[in-house]
């Protein structure tokens, strides 16, 4: 795995080095906070894994990385949501009542971050619906903890689990998640913008190869997203259009469309297998 963002510094917390990873079937997720303020860089008591001070509200996006990615972040009252391997943190300049209109400055820099994480972390480049956020912990918009560790994907803290692992709520209110940040963000502009650069050029020919691959597969069959930017699967798909025509990018990018297109048509659980390396797909 790789522990440090390339374009981040290194800011390191006191008595914040990150906690082990904790429960949860390792499902890549990655959750999206604001931290209610714009014109200085947060405190940095609940830590999470990177944060971003964005455009209009710096002259230049400046990310920072604060625990390495092998290890689990603070930002979330429900420690057992945010201790689940492969759980990764971001907290982002701006107020979660404004971010639906936020300009496409800022959404191409949270962007720029997200990247990161789908290309060399193997989180799917799917997104949860953000268009219920509202506060409190009954809010419509979030998860059970069972649906929270079968996410794959990216979310916000607004989806993240009022309960506790076995399903019983915590019998103090004050002890509930109720945050909902980062608001309700315009998701499809975010997908635009992550999408320019991680695949500009992909084919109508690729994406329906894929895509019919996809819907003729019954029963388990496994995929191993590295951390090249790569998918490959076992058993192998062979060569042809599907392999021989296409970057490891431009594959990567397809496989996501496809499993997007997929999940809405069929009934699709991912498992994993070994932490970063292996997900058994199970399609019905």
């Amino acid at each position: 795995m790789i522990l440090w963002h390339p374009d981040a510094e290194r800011y390191p917390v006191p008595d914040r080095p990150g906690k082990p990873w904790v429960g949860g079937s390792g499902n890549p997720k990655l959750v999206l906070h604001t931290w209610e303020f714009t014109g200085r860089w947060p405190n940095y008591g609940p830590a999470p894994h990177l944060t971003l001070w964005p455009r209009p509200f710096s002259p230049t996006p400046q990310l920072r990385q604060h625990i390495p990615f092998d290890r689990a972040a603070y930002s979330m009252r429900n420690n057992a949501a945010e201790d689940d391997r492969n759980t990764w943190q971001i907290e982002i300049a701006g107020r979660a009542r404004d971010t639906h209109n936020y300009p496409d400055e800022w959404y191409e820099d949270v962007a720029n971050a997200i990247r990161f994480f789908t290309t060399d972390l193997a989180v799917p480049a799917v997104f949860a619906d953000f268009t219920t956020m509202r506060s409190g912990w009954d809010a419509p918009q979030r998860l059970t903890y069972r649906q929270w560790d079968q996410f794959a994907g990216i979310l916000g803290h607004g989806h993240a689990p009022a309960e506790r692992p076995d399903g019983t709520l915590p019998p103090d209110v004050a002890d509930r998640e109720a945050h909902w940040d980062p608001g309700r963000i315009d998701a499809p502009r975010l997908q635009r913008f992550l999408e320019e650069d991680t695949m500009p050029a992909i084919s109508d020919v690729t994406w329906k190869l894929w895509f019919e691959k996809l819907r003729s597969l019954e029963g388990d069959w496994r995929y191993y997203a590295t951390g090249d930017g790569t998918v490959e699967f076992d058993p192998p798909w062979g060569e042809g259009p599907i392999d021989g025509q296409a970057t490891a990018a431009e594959r990567t990018y397809a496989f996501n469309l496809a499993m997007q297109d997929l999940a809405t048509q069929r009934n699709v659980q991912i498992e994993t297998e070994k932490v970063d390396v292996v997900r058994t797909v199970r399609i019905f």
